[in-house]
């Protein structure tokens, strides 16, 4: 019922926008304006995509322009974007905290801290984004925020449910890339979270 009534507002959303569009251009106002841009910095890849994909085409290069922008997006299909930001708001982050530090320091420290001793440590940094980090380079723009801590253990573990297990079907092979291990079925996955990573789910 919830898809139904979703579908529907987003189909009479896209009619309104349609008609809307076309009385504009009718009236030569152009089309509606753009709204303000609030997110964070681009990637390198999303400006490389963008750039590719908004060349004017030009008759002697069209061809060579369509499979320069085909790369461009099979590049940037290997990019995994960072969190949605609903506006932006700067945040002051205290002195002397890992992603203070040189990024492959903060990097190391965060690999060394989803680990935990005992069942009872809790740690506040996702080891699925930890991994993910990882396999990115030192000086990738996602590291920060692949790497960054939860304010608490709990809101770890609604990130780790929400972000990582519902996306996973039972029977599905996952693969730890901080411990560098394949894992044969979710439950064997959740299993591995608790006991060698802190985390509940």
């Amino acid at each position: 019922m919830k898809k139904a009534l979703l579908d529907q507002i987003r189909g009479e959303w896209t009619a309104k926008q349609a008609v809307d569009d076309i009385e504009r251009q009718l009236r030569g106002e152009g089309l509606a304006p753009l709204p303000v841009d609030i997110s964070g910095p681009q990637h390198p890849a999303q400006k490389s995509l963008v750039a590719a994909l908004t060349v004017p085409p030009q008759p002697t290069l069209e061809a060579q322009r369509r499979n320069n922008a085909i790369h461009t997006v099979m590049d940037y299909c290997l990019v995994e974007e960072g969190r949605i930001r609903c506006r932006a708001v700067a945040v002051e982050r205290p002195r002397g905290r890992p992603e203070d530090r040189e990024p492959d320091t903060a990097l190391s420290a965060a690999a060394v801290s989803v680990f935990v001793s005992n069942g009872e440590e809790r740690p506040r940094r996702c080891f699925v984004c930890v991994g993910k980090a990882l396999s990115l380079g030192p000086d990738d723009p996602g590291v920060a925020e692949l790497i960054h801590e939860f304010y608490t253990p709990g809101d770890l573990s609604k990130h780790f449910r929400r972000r990582h297990l519902k996306m996973l079907n039972d029977d599905k092979k996952v693969e730890c890339q901080v411990c560098r291990i394949s894992l044969d079925k979710k439950m064997h996955f959740m299993n591995h979270a608790h006991k060698i990573h802190g985390t509940l789910s």
